[in-house]
């Protein structure tokens, strides 16, 4: 296939002999088929920055590749296809279910409300045991800075005890000595994502995160520090602030099945007012 530029020019010569059946003057055609009309505009978007040109003509050569066959096999199949009405009586019903299921989002949107935090607690505490942890999960500090840093050793002592005055100290000592702090005490994380911020593998999970004192590694360029504030281990219930938003997404899909239903049972019992029996 000729490259994309080439296809351009040629089209762009040959283009005042269709010229008259071009409908859309708001876009630049480069090429037509069968009367249908490829534009400038649906071209994809193309950034130099992260593909070589001849990456990017490549793109652009498939795509157009893609609308030229897409183009011919639907005409193809349009005068081929055996039971035509079929097919119209599948896009009418696909259609309406379309319509339909655009509606009903809309107006959920519109009058469904979120959960109140009362609804989230009641419905935690009636069915907490769904709720199993299938990852360990932890809430801490980590700390990553270079192994030669002068009064490494002050770190351990501010993690012993990470109040609001220790946290501060260990924020200014990270930003002065090219260090990194993640403070997470205020949110859960999986235990493996934190782990994979130290340099190796760790083959034993449990007695990483439930150590008493500061977890540690040092390779020949940094040393990496985890303190553990709070757990829980897989199999255990899932705390409410870890589990609230699965709860939340549980309560608006029940809303949203019982307002719908209910929304329909209302639509029928005002529309049998305006049934015509025939028989």
């Amino acid at each position: 296939m000729k490259s994309t530029l080439g296809i351009i020019l040629l089209i762009t010569v040959l283009f005042s002999t269709c010229q008259k059946k071009h409908v859309d003057t708001n876009k630049t055609p480069i090429l037509e088929i069968n009367g249908q009309f490829l534009y400038e505009e649906d071209l994809p978007k193309i950034s130099f920055r992260t593909l070589s040109e001849e990456d990017s003509i490549k793109v652009v050569d498939n795509y157009i590749k893609r609308w030229i066959t897409d183009v011919v096999m639907y005409d193809y199949a349009k005068k081929n296809v055996q039971n035509p009405k079929e097919i119209e009586t599948l896009v009418d019903e696909y259609r309406k279910t379309l319509i339909i299921q655009y509606y009903q989002q809309n107006i959920v949107n519109q009058r469904l409300k979120s959960p109140s935090e009362e609804e989230l607690k009641s419905y935690y505490e009636k069915y907490s045991s769904q709720f199993l942890l299938e990852e360990n999960i932890i809430k801490g500090v980590f700390i990553k800075i270079p192994t030669k840093t002068a009064r490494i050793k002050d770190l351990y002592k501010w993690l012993s005890d990470v109040d609001e005055e220790n946290l501060e100290k260990m924020e200014k000592f990270c930003v002065r000595n090219y260090g990194t702090l993640d403070y997470f005490q205020e949110e859960w994380f999986y235990a493996t994502d934190v782990l994979k911020k130290f340099p190796e593998t760790f083959t034993d999970e449990k007695t990483v995160i439930t150590a008493p004192n500061v977890f540690e590694r040092t390779d020949s360029v940094f040393t990496y520090l985890l303190k553990v504030t709070d757990y829980r281990l897989v199999g255990n219930v899932a705390p409410y602030d870890f589990a609230n938003k699965k709860i939340e997404s549980i309560l608006l899909n029940q809303k949203r099945i019982d307002f719908i239903r209910n929304f329909e049972e209302e639509l029928y019992k005002d529309a049998l007012k305006k049934v015509k029996f025939l028989n």
